[in-house]
């Protein structure tokens, strides 16, 4: 498992913090997972794809949905 750190944008309160998401070496594509904000502590979805180049995040929503 390949682990990637990310700054996200918490769709609560709008302040920054790290995600470590662990990724499979072979996964490419869509995946979501839930990250509770380090600030906040609410819930936020985001939505990611894998490619051969890297992590790019789709979107942070409301993780209560």
């Amino acid at each position: 498992i390949e682990n990637q750190e990310l700054t996200i944008n918490c769709h609560s309160c709008f302040e920054t913090f790290q995600v470590l998401l662990e990724i499979d070496p072979n996964f490419r594509g869509t995946d979501v997972e839930i990250y509770d904000c380090t600030i906040c502590c609410n819930p936020n979805k985001i939505e990611y794809v894998v490619d051969e180049v890297g992590v790019d995040i789709i979107t942070v929503s409301d993780g209560n949905e």
